[in-house]
């Protein structure tokens, strides 16, 4: 653990690593600051990362590792600290349009692409790629 600080007690709830992403990028960042070996144990994976807030919120965890876009909905939890970003992959939420995608989808592309949803996304903590101004 860090110097000078004390360890939590209790389990540490988190998406299920290997099953679904914020697992995988919990694991990544426990294992990059070498306590994934020490904590395993105290682990409790989840279906997913809002159920994984759930669990800390009703204090059937004594903390987790969930987005901070996702913290940041709840009044029930306090965020104590973050992940640097080099220590789990790239977090990035794909969009691709089918070949056969209808005019209603290329229209939500172009939306999603556009300066006003990037605001959006913004206000809301994600970092936009690729909105086009």
């Amino acid at each position: 653990m860090v110097p000078g600080r004390t360890a939590f007690v209790g389990k540490l709830c988190v998406g299920e690593p290997g099953v679904v992403p914020a697992g995988t990028y919990a694991r990544q960042a426990l294992e990059s600051l070498q306590w994934w070996n020490s904590l395993q144990g105290r682990i409790v994976g989840t279906d997913d990362v809002r159920s994984a807030l759930a669990f800390v919120e009703r204090g059937e965890c004594a903390a987790g590792v969930v987005y901070a876009t996702d913290a940041a909905v709840s009044d029930k939890v306090v965020v104590i600290a973050r992940f640097t970003p080099r220590s789990h992959a790239p977090i990035v939420y794909p969009v691709a349009l089918l070949r056969n995608a209808t005019p209603q989808a290329h229209d939500l592309f172009a939306y999603l692409r556009s300066e006003p949803a990037a605001a959006t996304f913004r206000r809301h903590g994600f970092v936009p790629l690729g909105a086009r101004h």
